[in-house]
């Protein structure tokens, strides 16, 4: 039994060196030239779009011996080298990658000592900008550019959903021919060029951020705008122009009121206290133009505050025009130039009245035609409410600007 026990012994001892022996071969294929050594590896890579380039950074958190880092892309095609001191704790890297075309990458990060030891590799997803991107983005929208007084007022039209949009550089010449320069906020609602030259031009192109990591802003192309030029027309050429069916002036307050040139007046337009709605009234411009915009002042618009935003001012009502009105009244030649609608600021019931109000309506409540407006010479005006329900409509002054042809 001895015996067989150390022979038993003696087996299991052989067949461990065996083994051993085999492990040793396994590991050996790994330890050819020496063993491999990495360094430290980058954290918590983040990419920065950019207008043909890419910005990286990352953490250098271990392994004091890292004196630089590489970057590859296209596929190790090209690469960068960035020189590393360590610094007591985490370093920061920061590095842009320029000269890059229009596209998305990724790019390959390495540690590396001056052993020639190298980390693994960190990967990051980049996009690089260029001017295709640029050139499908839309211009900030404007919905008229009007020359008056030796200025030009453009007003900018709705920006919802174009978070992206960042402003506008705009250029103009002013009145001694320099050339000027405004920005432009992305939430403007206009913009005044106070010393602008009457005939010329201005030009606008529309900033973007593409991406929250964006580091450079993109631009549109530059876009040329012809501002149109208008004036306010002679009040002296108005007359009336009756037709069947216009609603009839009471209590001495003329059609002519209306266009006397005095907002301030007591006096201006009242009709019969009977018409109901809607009702309209008609009245000649004296030539045939093309609008640009009106103004109308309420009664009590500058004097007696208890009319205002009250009894006969007109709350909703139409513009019509015309070159050639029917003779029987009926709507025949007539065209619909604008929908409008009385606003009061402070949204108060009637009879209460705010200063905002009283300024709002003192400066005249003014409208705008569109931009295909086409050229008339009569204007019917279509009452379809008031401020207070009663059945007549009363205002103090109305003056119109026309565009120059």
């Amino acid at each position: 039994m001895k015996r067989y026990t150390g022979f038993v012994l003696l087996l299991g001892i052989g067949c461990c060196l065996a083994a051993c022996g085999k492990m040793d071969e396994t590991y050996d294929q790994y330890l050819e030239g020496g063993e491999k050594i990495y360094t430290g590896r980058v954290d918590s890579v983040r990419t920065y779009s950019g207008y043909k380039r890419v910005g990286l950074s990352w953490l250098l958190i271990s392994d004091p011996k890292i004196t630089h880092c590489r970057v590859l892309w296209n596929n190790g095609k090209d690469s960068v080298r960035v020189p590393v001191t360590r610094g007591p704790g985490v370093d920061t890297i920061r590095v842009i990658i320029d000269g890059l075309a229009e596209g998305v990458y990724t790019f390959d990060i390495y540690t590396g000592d001056d052993r020639g030891n190298s980390s693994l590799k960190v990967s990051a997803i980049g996009r690089a900008y260029g001017d295709e991107y640029s050139s499908r983005m839309p211009h900030m929208p404007f919905t008229r550019a009007k020359w008056a007084d030796d200025r030009t007022v453009v007003k900018w039209g709705l920006k919802e959903g174009n978070d992206i949009l960042t402003g506008v550089e705009l250029r103009y010449m002013d009145l001694d021919g320099k050339e000027q320069q405004l920005k432009v906020f992305p939430d403007s609602a206009e913009t005044v060029m106070e010393d602008f030259k009457k005939g010329s031009e201005f030009r606008y192109r529309t900033l973007y951020l593409p991406d929250s990591t964006a580091i450079d802003t993109l631009y549109t192309d530059y876009l040329t705008v012809s501002p149109v030029i208008e004036h306010e027309m002679d009040k002296s050429l108005f007359a009336e122009h009756v037709l069947p069916g216009d609603a009839p002036s009471a209590w001495g307050w003329l059609l002519p009121m209306l266009w006397d040139g005095n907002a301030d007046s007591p006096n201006g337009f009242h009709t019969s206290s009977d018409v109901g709605f809607p009702h309209h009234y008609t009245f000649d411009l004296g030539k045939e133009v093309v609008l640009s915009r009106f103004k109308l002042w309420q009664r009590g618009a500058t004097t007696a505050d208890a009319y205002l935003y009250s009894a006969g001012n007109p709350k909703q009502f139409e513009i019509w025009g015309s070159t050639e009105p029917a003779a029987d009244g009926s709507w025949d030649g007539w065209v619909k130039l604008l929908d409008c609608q009385s606003v009061k600021p402070s949204g108060l019931p009637v009879g209460q009245l705010s200063e905002e109000d009283k300024a709002y309506a003192a400066a005249g409540e003014e409208y705008h035609f569109p931009s295909n407006t086409p050229p008339v010479r009569y204007i019917r005006v279509k009452v379809i409410s008031n401020w207070r329900g009663d059945p007549y409509s009363h205002s103090n002054e109305i003056t119109f600007w026309e565009i120059e042809q």
